[in-house]
């Protein structure tokens, strides 16, 4: 229940049956809506390392992870976390396919980055997440435990240097992306990012696995669905369908091609011929109105010890919209989910998927603009003068609607732009086609090839 707790439940517990006034029961209904929307849900209470690849805090691992991923800052909240008590307290502002007001106040919020993001945020048009990595005390922190992970005697296990492998490899890509600082102290930036490239690049290196381990790895997802009701995207008969338009996804770009992104359709009927049925949906002015659900799963890709990327068996997020219809079968209305992996459940309970649910009810941050898929961003606003505000925090269902619409139901893979004789294609659920391309894609990528060098220096 968040900042309110659990109610009480030593009557109902006991068998009895209490008689509770209708004031009381609005007053407490009334108290869990408003925990749902704290702006605090998911907040850390200190910004200090968390216990997330064993239960010692000051394992290098834990503090590895504490530099890259854990951040205190400020923030502006939309009023869905609260009701501002005049005009004064905020101010219209323009989120991309939307206005909402805003809190000009800003509030502390400290996140602990076990979720499926990328570290050193925020990353996206700008280097603040960088700079604070290669600033004290986070720069001495951060390289001494780099220095102690390749030092360190003990073998972690495989699922361990997976995850450990695919946040140092992330961090790489981001530090290798700013190769210049407007800053006084850009000298001294440069030379710490060097330092800091050359240890990451080595400690990726040292926690590669053969391509049998990869391959021996959880498969998180297939295991989530008895649990968590997931759908069942990668079996056969189940009414999904994995397709291809173009080669271009901007899911994927955002990771620099370290993950892929693989899209699902579920139609309300199973059509007799796929190639038709898919070519129908892109010509269609609203393919939603065809479909019952769609997903956006992303796959971990990984470095294997001979230095070649391969796909893993790790689902790191998995984005849900389903379409629910009226009496007669009309849409009415969108519901949205996210689910995120938690590398400390996934490690706690290696047979479970991992996942930590979002509703449409959850904190989440505006993206700056539309190709930005990224955590936590600064947004420009040109209407305010060209202020540079803070991250906004809305609930999840606002940030989907920046790409989705207001009713959820665009879907991106037939609203870009493709050519006429590039057709829709359909894959196999229960093969990674689609990861496959990406890790042939960065194989060959400029900052993979760079990684590659440190490595072998």
């Amino acid at each position: 229940m968040g900042f309110f707790g659990r109610p009480p439940s030593t009557v109902l517990e006991a068998g009895l049956r209490p008689v509770i006034p209708v004031w009381v029961l609005f007053c407490l209904a009334t108290c869990v809506s408003s925990a749902q929307l704290d702006y605090r849900d998911g907040s850390l209470a200190e910004e200090r390392p968390q216990s997330i690849y064993s239960e010692d805090s000051s394992d290098p691992w834990n503090q590895i992870f504490f530099a890259l991923y854990t951040k205190a800052f400020d923030i502006r909240i939309s009023d869905t976390f609260g009701v501002f008590a005049n005009s004064e307290a905020y101010e219209k502002v323009s989120l991309l396919l939307s206005s909402q007001r805003i809190s000009r106040q800003v509030y502390r919020r400290i996140e602990g980055g076990d979720r499926a993001i990328d570290p050193l945020y925020p990353s996206f048009a700008q280097d603040d997440g960088v700079v604070g990595v290669l600033t004290e005390p986070r720069y001495s922190l951060l390289t001494t435990a780099l220095q102690a992970a390749l030092d360190e005697k003990m073998q972690r296990g495989n699922l361990q240097r997976a995850l450990m492998q695919s946040d140092l490899w992330a961090a790489h890509d981001v530090l290798e992306e700013r190769r210049y600082f407007r800053r006084p102290e850009a000298e001294q930036l440069l030379e710490r990012r060097s330092r800091v490239l050359s240890l990451v690049a080595r400690l990726v290196k040292k926690l590669a696995l053969t391509v049998e381990e990869i391959k021996g790895l959880p498969r998180n997802y297939d295991a989530s669905r008895p649990s968590a009701s997931l759908p069942a995207l990668f079996d056969e008969g189940a009414g999904w369908i994995e397709i291809q338009g173009g080669l271009d996804r901007i899911h994927e770009t955002a990771t620099d091609n370290r993950r892929a992104a693989r899209i699902f359709i579920r139609p309300l009927s199973q059509p007799a011929d796929r190639s038709s049925f898919l070519e129908h949906l892109r010509s269609s002015r609203n393919p939603a109105t065809q479909l019952d659900a769609v997903a956006l799963a992303i796959q971990s890709l990984l470095i294997d010890q001979a230095g070649e990327v391969v796909p893993s068996p790790l689902i790191s997020s998995l984005q849900l919209r389903s379409f629910e219809r009226g009496t007669r079968a009309e849409m009415v209305g969108t519901v949205v989910e996210q689910f995120d992996l938690s590398r400390q459940r996934l490690l706690q309970d290696p047979a479970s998927d991992g996942f930590i649910r979002y509703d449409a009810k959850a904190p989440a941050y505006v993206p700056a603009e539309g190709k930005d898929y990224s955590f936590a961003s600064w947004v420009w606003q040109s209407e305010v003068d060209g202020e540079k505000l803070p991250p906004i925090l809305v609930p999840l269902r606002s940030r989907c609607q920046s790409c989705h619409a207001t009713d959820l139901t665009r879907l991106v893979s037939f609203s870009m732009p493709q050519p006429m004789e590039t057709p829709v294609l359909t894959l196999d659920p229960a093969r990674s086609q689609r990861a496959e391309i990406v890790a042939a894609r960065k194989q060959k990528a400029e900052n993979f090839l760079t990684l590659r060098s440190r490595w072998e220096q």
